[in-house]
């Protein structure tokens, strides 16, 4: 249980003990003086975030592993060879599967969606319009409650514009179906793409590592921290540079590298030529 967890029932019980008191139920307590624990020294889970590569391995992973499982052979002499039979429909329905797996974890990692708010996004909350490409979350679906517009990138625009399409999606659908073991599924593409859950330094990937992935590509291109705050609907700005960016991906030599180099010479402004700088003794 984290030190978050345990600091709310610690809180709990205090309220309870407290309201006894007042209704005369008990004549006092001492658990207030029980301390909190050190949620800031003391995080449940800690993330990284997943490099350019290991994203592309993953998403092509994601997108062939539903039809890959069903073609592979589990038992007998041919174990583990992709010559099981399946009917073509079975197969298309498999792909359609696949496809849709690798939008969910595009848009989660190109958008910073929490899951519970991709879960209840709808086609007509998606609006298409070329250079006006944009996601309207609802406020009671959405973490803070205050409902924000979320820009789309071109690319994954035309993506969701193709699978509504094809689908032939009405407005009131919600635009992917999630399935309830996406946490479950997500380790499974890990494991077939070579990914490790846990790195070196106790790290994990999941779901929600998606969103600490789009916060690190965000600093990792040089986007203001300002606006990296905005674009992860933060009301902290140290929780999105510290809780949700990956330092271990920021280039701090190559940021190093591009600071004015400094020679102690200054220019003269009547001459081309370098000068050196008086000597003060």
């Amino acid at each position: 249980m984290g030190a978050r967890t345990r600091n709310y029932y610690r809180d709990a019980a205090v309220l309870f003990l407290n309201w006894c008191i007042d209704t005369g139920r008990i004549h006092g307590h001492d658990l207030g003086k029980l301390p909190k624990a050190d949620e800031r020294s003391d995080p449940r889970r800690k993330r990284r975030a997943l490099t350019e590569e290991e994203l592309n391995r993953l998403l092509t992973v994601a997108r062939t592993r539903p039809a890959v499982d069903a073609l592979t052979i589990r038992t007998g002499k041919k174990k583990g060879t992709l010559l099981a039979a399946i009917r073509p429909d079975v197969h298309a329905t498999l792909e359609a599967l696949g496809r849709e797996r690798v939008l969910i974890y595009q848009t989660l990692v190109r958008t910073g969606l929490r899951l519970n708010e991709l879960k209840t996004l709808t086609v007509a909350q998606v609006e298409l319009t070329l250079g006006m490409e944009l996601v309207r979350l609802e406020a009671k679906n959405e973490k803070n409650r205050q409902g924000n517009a979320i820009p789309l990138r071109s690319d994954l625009a035309e993506e969701l514009r193709s699978w509504i399409i094809s689908n032939k999606l009405a407005p009131s659908a919600l635009l992917f179906t999630v399935p309830a073991g996406l946490r479950r599924i997500l380790d499974r593409d890990l494991d077939a793409a070579g990914i490790p859950k846990r790195d070196e330094r106790g790290r994990t990937i999941d779901v929600h590592a998606l969103r600490t992935t789009f916060a690190t590509m965000l600093s990792v291109s040089g986007t203001a921290p300002r606006t990296a705050q905005a674009a992860m609907r933060h009301s902290d700005i140290k929780l999105t540079m510290g809780t949700y960016t990956d330092s271990k991906q920021l280039d701090v030599r190559e940021a190093m590298e591009r600071l004015p180099k400094l020679t102690g010479e200054t220019r003269n402004e009547t001459a081309t030529s370098f000068t050196k700088p008086a000597t003060y003794g």
